[in-house]
């Protein structure tokens, strides 16, 4: 088993759904569990697949995110 991924039951990797703390992915996880009306599960999901992709384009564009500034946001 792979750090941050797990097989399914189809033996397939994927991400798990949980991950550190990003206060704009967890308010996109708030506004699709209270207003889109999705599985807590898959708004998790969600916001795992958004701080990957934050954290990509981070490092791809050598731009780091000042998390203090991102939770006063």
């Amino acid at each position: 088993m792979h750090r941050g991924r797990t097989l399914d039951r189809h033996g397939d990797r994927r991400h798990r759904c949980s991950g550190r703390d990003d206060p704009k992915a967890e308010a996109f996880a708030a506004y699709l569990t209270d207003e889109r009306h999705f599985s807590a599960y898959t708004a998790r999901c969600y916001g795992a697949d958004l701080r990957q992709f934050i954290d990509y384009l981070s490092g791809e564009l050598g731009v780091e995110i000042d998390r203090p500034a991102e939770e006063s946001a």
